[in-house]
């Protein structure tokens, strides 16, 4: 199985999509939490947690 990871942030997009996917599925203030908490820890470290879970 192949896993691929993307940055939701308007590289590939005209837009930034992770907004528009958290507000289709009503967890925007959820997903908004949960980005700004990430915004604190280095680069490196949020692939390793989440690599582990």
């Amino acid at each position: 199985m192949y896993k691929f990871i993307f940055e939701l942030d308007g590289i590939i997009t005209t837009q930034e999509i992770l907004p528009l996917v958290s507000n289709h599925f009503g967890v925007k203030e959820q997903i908004d939490k949960l980005v700004k908490d990430a915004a604190h820890i280095p680069s490196v470290e949020r692939f390793i947690r989440h690599k582990r879970a």
